[in-house]
């Protein structure tokens, strides 16, 4: 539990780039007052520390996720971008891929249950592995206020989606052994086969891809219905989309973009945004032109565990991706797929699908993103320079926001706090005073190299240890909304720091930024927080950095594209003046 005084004199720091000398004047009066005001909330945390394993996990489920209303994809679900496949508009190729994949996922859900899976370390602290438990078999149920969480620990079938069309494939074969790819493709091709016999298009889908309200309706005539199907879909262990050929919507991005925006939401109606189930935890993506993305519920886990299957995958894949898999012995004929049939009439459910279809296409045609796939250099160039690569990258992202926009940005940088049992995230505020400084300094024309340099290095010793104090449960952003939910639960007003110009501008986070790598360049992807801000996740490789960037096209100020070339820019700015510096000193 961190010590109020202590997260109120850090949480100052962190308002100054966003406040006048006269606002912060006041911030730090009411801040003062807080302190004092706040101590029987801070008790009322102490005493619920006591009682549960975690004082803030149960809060910030309800109120980051199951209590969210909007809609799951862009804004809370994020993607996972594999590297593109060339199936060269091969079914074989395309299933036999995808066959592999299955199996591997599969693997690693058996590595889970025998407790084999490496334990996640942050520094020499083991990390809680219990995110890992929850995702297979894994399904948020929409509510009306707030939603809830299944969790089926075994189930031995997934979910295969085409053209909106589901079937139910099982995993184990007539004699309870686990299938193998050939098994898995043969499976795949007669999904196939039997989703391009029916011909139509299923719609279902799309009803999960709306604001939790307009689900709980359309799910409340399902579970009347259709509840043996809806049951099926919601006890899979996971879903598997097998998608169009995405070369062909027209989109005119280049190939990890696309990856990147299929995965989020499908492409929209027109294309893929009807073949799938966006409450399951887990949702492997393979389309036929190559692109292969995972769609992960956020409820459940963070991107990391997710990330860390498709490391276990393409570990896999590379081991053996040429071998056939057409077999003439085939499966048991009782194990092949069979599609699962909605009784409900479309015409029931037709408006809300109609509403359902127009809003998906509403936010497809609003999202911005751009992959920057860096080529310059890596985390290993950043170590040489004794430099810490998150660090590093970090005051890039400040510099290119400044550089493009004259004013500071709010930042939320992920901090993992899985060192503690249930631990979620906090916040590094990657914005600051020392941050702001440096990306002043570096545009003056007027300052010398010299200057530069120290305000880079200042600036990045800040967020180091900001981001040491975050992992450590120690960050301010967890606290102060746990003491405001205190007051809610203890019946006492809103403190009036909250309403202060100081806590609302520095909570405002602009830039939601995330380090979470790949050891094969795989990269996360999300929507940004705020509609005129960016989502900026990252993966750090030795010799490469890449960059998912997104944004609203509705909001003027924000272009994806841009923001992509000026960090490009502001990278290489920084190495070259970290190289030419150090060379001065020789």
């Amino acid at each position: 539990m961190p010590e109020l005084t202590v997260t109120i004199n850090k949480w100052l720091e962190t308002t100054k780039p966003h406040l006048t000398e006269n606002e912060f004047a006041k911030t730090k009066l009411l801040a003062e007052s807080f302190v004092n005001e706040a101590e029987p909330l801070q008790d009322y945390l102490r005493q619920k520390s006591q009682k549960k394993k975690n004082w803030f996990s149960d809060w910030w489920l309800d109120m980051a996720y199951l209590g969210y209303r909007a809609p799951l994809p862009v804004w809370s679900s994020p993607g996972i971008i594999m590297p593109p496949q060339d199936f060269s508009n091969s079914d074989e190729k395309w299933l036999s891929f995808t066959a592999r994949l299955v199996e591997a996922v599969l693997d690693y859900k058996r590595k889970i249950d025998a407790d084999l899976v490496k334990v996640d370390m942050s520094g020499s602290l083991p990390m809680d592995m219990v995110q890992y438990t929850q995702l297979y078999g894994a399904t948020r149920i929409p509510g009306l206020v707030s939603d809830s969480q299944v969790v089926d620990s075994d189930p031995n079938y997934i979910i295969v989606m085409h053209r909106g069309n589901a079937f139910v494939m099982e995993t184990k074969d007539v004699n309870g052994n686990d299938l193998n790819a050939s098994q898995i493709y043969f499976s795949l091709q007669h999904t196939l086969a039997e989703s391009k016999r029916l011909g139509s298009i299923g719609k279902i889908g799309l009803l999960t891809s709306d604001t939790r309200q307009s689900w709980y309706r359309a799910h409340q005539v399902l579970k009347v219905q259709d509840s043996e199907t809806l049951s099926k879909i919601e006890g899979s262990s996971f879903i598997l989309c097998l998608d169009e050929n995405l070369q062909e919507s027209g989109s005119g991005k280049d190939k990890l973009t696309s990856t990147a925006l299929n995965g989020l939401h499908g492409m929209g109606t027109g294309v893929n945004g009807s073949n799938r189930w966006y409450d399951k935890a887990l949702q492997f993506i393979v389309a036929k032109s190559g692109e292969v993305a995972i769609c992960n519920e956020h409820s459940f886990a963070e991107a990391v565990p997710t990330m860390n299957i498709a490391d276990h995958v393409i570990d896999i894949l590379m081991q053996d991706t040429n071998a056939s898999l057409i077999t003439s012995g085939g499966i048991d004929i009782q194990s092949l797929p069979t599609i699962l049939p909605f009784k409900t009439e479309v015409e029931q459910l037709h408006p809300l699908i109609q509403e359902s279809s127009s809003n998906l296409d509403s936010l497809v045609s609003d999202l911005d993103m751009k992959v920057l796939d860096y080529q310059e250099f890596g985390k290993e160039a950043v170590k040489r320079l004794q430099l810490s690569p998150d660090s590093f990258i970090q005051m890039g992202i400040q510099l290119a926001f400044n550089q493009m926009h004259q004013v500071p940005a709010a930042t939320y940088e992920s901090a993992s706090t899985r060192i503690f049992a249930e631990g979620r995230t906090d916040v590094i505020r990657s914005c600051s005073e020392e941050s702001l400084h440096f990306s002043k300094i570096f545009q003056s024309q007027q300052e010398s190299l010299a200057a530069k340099k120290e305000a880079l290095i200042n600036a990045m010793k800040g967020h180091n240890s900001y981001a040491k104090m975050a992992v450590q449960g120690q960050g301010v952003d967890r606290h102060l909304q746990g003491l405001k939910m205190a007051a809610t639960e203890m019946g006492r007003p809103i403190p009036e720091l909250y309403k202060d110009s100081g806590y609302v501008r520095s909570s405002r986070m602009r830039l939601s930024t995330s380090q979470i790598s790949s050891r094969h360049g795989s990269l996360c992807c999300y929507g940004p927080l705020e509609l005129d801000g960016y989502g900026c996740s990252y993966s750090i490789g030795s010799n490469q950095l890449r960059f998912s960037i997104s944004a609203m096209k509705s909001n003027q100020e924000t272009d994806a594209d841009e923001f992509a070339s000026r960090l490009a820019k502001s990278l290489t700015d920084i190495h070259d003046l970290c190289i030419v510096t150090a060379k001065a000193k020789l």
